[in-house]
């Protein structure tokens, strides 16, 4: 959430007018942007277009890790409609600290 913080600041937003976008409280907010609780697709997908922001500017950077493997898995949901999970083991570089966030998270 440091990447939203940054643009929140530049366009001189404040963290009370993104808590009311999101419709909720200013220190439920702050607990997003601390990266203390995590942003939901949802809250996502009003707060990134309120800052002129998409999900590539919002992205982990995995270029610390290299994958390892990657499953798919596809389930028939209704004729004609399928799901795809796709789930990514990755190991991390020697040499390199680990992070608190988890791969996939957005903080």
């Amino acid at each position: 959430m440091a990447k939203v913080a940054a643009r929140r600041e530049s366009l001189r937003i404040t963290m009370k007018q993104c808590a009311e976008k999101l419709q909720i409280g200013y220190k439920r907010y702050r607990l997003l942007e601390l990266g203390e609780r995590m942003i939901s697709a949802a809250e996502l997908e009003v707060l990134l277009p309120f800052l002129g922001m998409t999900y590539s500017d919002v992205e982990p950077d995995h270029s610390h890790q290299q994958k390892k493997e990657i499953k798919r898995v596809n389930h028939q949901l209704l004729p004609g409609e399928e799901l795809e999970i796709r789930v990514e083991h990755v190991e991390m570089n020697r040499g390199r600290a680990a992070t608190r966030d988890q791969p996939g998270s957005v903080r």
